[in-house]
């Protein structure tokens, strides 16, 4: 028995045969978008990017490392940056993504102070 692929993955998995992408990132990248709709509910085209935002803290809260998350959120990038159209703005690059999810933890805020000629002296 074949399983029916939507539409939506079939595109998706042309687009990447089309950018000459591995079959193991292939794999990865269907599964970690069937994951993310999965852990929604919902249909991945009906989700937007406080939905991915949602998604990246329950991924940290579960205590995964970096090396494992970066993989799943490139591939939302990608499904979001080349599927699904139109997100406005659009995700058509990696620091926009970003921007957006908000990702990355605030800085300290003795990070953000400017540095006096006198500290060096």
């Amino acid at each position: 028995m074949t399983k029916r692929v939507s539409p939506l993955r079939q595109r998706m998995i042309d687009d990447m045969k089309i950018r000459n992408m591995s079959p193991n990132t292939q794999n990865i990248y269907i599964s970690a978008v069937a994951r993310f709709s999965a852990y929604h509910r919902r249909s991945p085209d009906k989700l937007g990017l406080e939905d991915i935002r949602n998604y990246h803290l329950h991924l940290v809260s579960r205590k995964l490392k970096p090396t494992t998350i970066n993989p799943i959120m490139g591939a939302l990038r990608f499904f979001y940056g080349i599927q699904v159209e139109p997100i406005d703005p659009p995700l058509n690059s990696r620091r926009r993504f970003i921007t957006w999810c908000k990702f990355y933890q605030p800085s300290k805020p003795s990070q953000l102070m400017p540095v006096s000629d006198e500290q060096y002296r």
